[in-house]
Order: structure tokens, then sequence, then C-alpha cells
């Protein structure tokens, strides 16, 4: 089916962002699935005490062991706020794809997502795919969607800062390479999250 925009956060990594991208790689034939980090989010609070050069090198990790897996860092490039319109905008320019882009959302995101900037030209630019997270059910949306009928891991990047913090098992909970590479910088030790 193409392309499809993966974007958050990724403080850090976790092995729930990576089964959801694997299911929709084999079910839905996504290629590539972006990872696309975010600078600083438009729309939810973030841990700053790990630097974006830290999200973004343990991305690239990961990315380097599954051939449908793609990085790209042009939030990070463009700094301040990261806005999804401006970042599709940069995806159709650099890649001009032949089919639709496919935007992947949160089914925690929707509530929030009419407000989001410049929404209608967004929805009306990519193909809305909308996996479950926490909801048991879909509130109303009133863009074209598919709803994707996934798997749910209960695991957070923002549990998994705490779970270090405290020194708490998290090893199994994310990729191997990524765990590799918190040992080896340290981060997450002092989070404030």
């Amino acid at each position: 089916m193409g392309i499809l925009v993966f974007g958050g956060t990724f403080n850090p990594l976790h092995i729930g962002h990576m089964f959801l991208a694997e299911e929709l790689h084999l079910t839905y034939n996504f290629d590539p699935i972006l990872f696309i980090p975010s600078n600083i989010p438009a729309h939810k609070e973030t841990d700053t005490s790990v630097s974006a050069d830290h999200r973004l090198a343990m991305l690239r990790l990961a990315a380097e062991l599954y051939s449908w897996m793609e990085v790209d860092d042009c939030e990070q490039r463009r700094g301040g706020v990261s806005y999804t319109i401006d970042t599709i905008r940069e995806v159709y320019a650099k890649r001009n794809p032949e089919e639709r882009i496919s935007l992947l959302v949160g089914d925690d995101l929707i509530d929030g997502f009419c407000d989001w900037k410049e929404v209608d030209a967004l929805a009306g630019m990519v193909d809305i795919v909308i996996a479950k997270r926490t909801l048991p059910g879909l509130p109303d949306f009133p863009f074209d969607h598919t709803v994707v009928d996934n798997q749910v891991l209960p695991i957070s990047s923002s549990d998994i800062r705490r779970r270090i913090r405290n020194h708490r098992a998290y090893r199994f909970i994310v990729p191997e390479v990524i765990f590799q590479y918190i040992e080896r910088e340290g981060i997450y030790k002092q989070s404030d999250c």
C-alpha cells in the first residue's frame, strides 16, 4: 500500500511500536513504514531530559534490522514545534510517491485531531489509518479513515522511563539494540517524567 508515516516522540522506541509497525507491514503491506521522531510535539507533553539526537539514534539502530522500516529526521531538522501537515508536505516533496501517503494515528489522539494545524488540508492529503491504543470504541471521527484490528500491547514509553529511573526491569519491552544503547549511554536515569 505504499508509505505509512508513523510519527511520535519514540522516547524510547519500544516493542509496542515495533509490534504495531510489523502488523501493519505484514497485514496491510505498508512498505516503507516511515518513523518520524518529533522535535517538539504540538499536542503532547514530553520528557525533554533525553535529547532528540538520542531518540533519533535509537530509531536508526532499530531501522538497520528491518528492510521495511525507515527513519526520517525532517521534524528535528526543521526545529520548533512539529506539525504533521508540514511533515506530510515534506515527505511528498522528497519522495514524490505514486500513491497517497498513509498516516498512522492512535485512537488516543482522535478526540483532539480536529485541532491539528490545517486539519482539513491534512485529511485531504493522506489516507488516515487509526490504530487501537487505549479506547474500547472509536469516537466520532469526521474524516475518511481505516481502523486496523491491531493487537494492543500495554506498554508506554513513560513507564519505561520510570522503570529505568527506578532501577526496574525493562530489557524485554524494548528492542535489544535500544536496551544496549540506553545502558551504554546512561540515558533516562535522571528523567523528570
